[in-house]
């Protein structure tokens, strides 16, 4: 609670936002009353938000890169037990196609850009 705080009336005061962490495994809590396992996990807890709703956000932990992230996968960052290293998603443009490139060309749009160009004298300065 905010008024756990010592001295926090000036923190209740002035603060817009004011958010605790907690994580019930640096406490030595591993489940939850149902039993359900709390290892990597974490609890936003905005306790005041001038402009918006209080509440609770649980969020996964990684102590090895300090990082919170959302709990939900959502297909590019991974789900629980997902590679740190996993290989990127790499989408491509239909600019990249050979049939796009070739109209592209036949239009007069430039291959190189001129890339390269410009830099065969030093500068004045």
């Amino acid at each position: 609670q905010l008024s756990d705080l010592r001295e926090s009336g000036a923190i209740e005061q002035d603060a817009d936002m004011v958010l605790f962490i907690h994580r019930p495994e640096y406490y030595k809590i591993f489940e939850d009353e149902q039993g359900n396992s709390l290892i990597g996990l974490a609890e936003i807890i905005v306790a005041k938000h001038r402009n918006g709703a209080t509440g609770e956000v649980r969020l996964k932990f990684r102590p090895e890169a300090i990082r919170f992230e959302d709990i939900t996968d959502n297909g590019f960052g991974g789900g629980f037990g997902a590679s740190d290293f996993a290989s990127p998603v790499t989408l491509g443009s239909r600019m990249n196609s050979g049939d796009a490139a070739s109209k592209a060309q036949e239009a007069g749009a430039p291959s190189n850009l001129g890339l390269g160009r410009g830099f065969e004298r030093d500068a004045d300065f």
